[in-house]
């Protein structure tokens, strides 16, 4: 599956019958648009895709009652977050820069598009697994404590870490760190076959992207992207 992604496309049409056509050519399963489409009739072009579109008002977008009726339509706009999904692929949209990398890096998101700066950025941003979740070092204690041959000793203190660290469990497997060969062995090897994930390398990936400007009024230069879902690559297109 195939998403395609535009921005700020600032009521130059032709620009937008372009970027329909590459779209519809490629075949893209969904289409965002991270803002600033200004006047309500560059919606109109929107209409000619193969697929829904979701957007989201950017600081220029007037006559936001029409647009909104517009794009009845063709998919749906929100305000300032639209949050959609491609398949499995979770998608978040906006036009201001600000929340993007913080978005991206909460893990909640598996793409995130925003617009505004009309600059292109590509960017995998590293979400590591076990921040925020459940199963931090310590935290499955009841459960892998017997297996691991440690009743009465606390799985975290073995590992020479706090039993409240979020710590990554990547770092165990450090041998410069002073921790019981026994303890650290048997433990990464339960959490291991139940499917957790530890390596640095395991960690995912949130694909960050500002597509450019579809206006191409500010850089001169008029681009969009197109992002594959399978493997989270993104194609930068030249109007």
């Amino acid at each position: 599956m195939q998403l395609g992604v535009m921005s700020d496309s600032h009521d130059n049409v032709p620009n937008i019958i372009r970027a329909v056509e590459v779209f519809n050519d490629i075949g893209v399963d969904l289409v965002v648009h991270a803002g600033d489409f200004i006047a309500p009739f560059t919606i109109d072009p929107l209409a000619d895709l193969n697929c829904r579109v979701v957007g989201v008002f950017g600081n220029n977008d007037g006559e936001r009652v029409v647009l909104v009726k517009k794009f009845e339509q063709i998919g749906e706009v929100h305000p300032n977050l639209a949050s959609t999904s491609l398949g499995d692929v979770t998608i978040a949209v906006m036009h201001y820069p600000e929340l993007a990398i913080p978005i991206a890096k909460s893990g909640e998101y598996d793409i995130v598009v925003y617009g505004h700066t009309h600059k292109i950025d590509v960017q995998s941003i590293p979400v590591p697994t076990n921040e925020g979740r459940d199963w931090y070092p310590g935290a499955k204690l009841k459960e892998f404590r017997e297996e691991a041959g440690l009743s009465k000793v606390d799985v975290a203190l073995a590992l020479g870490l706090s039993k409240n660290s979020s710590a990554s469990i990547g770092a165990w497997e450090d041998r410069s760190r002073r921790v019981p060969e026994k303890h650290r062995d048997n433990l990464l090897a339960i959490y291991r076959k139940k499917g957790i994930k530890i390596e640095d390398y395991e960690k995912e990936n949130s694909l960050l992207l500002n597509p450019g400007e579809t206006g191409g009024w500010t850089t001169g230069k008029a681009t969009i992207a197109v992002v594959e879902l399978d493997t989270r690559e993104a194609k930068i297109y030249e109007l």
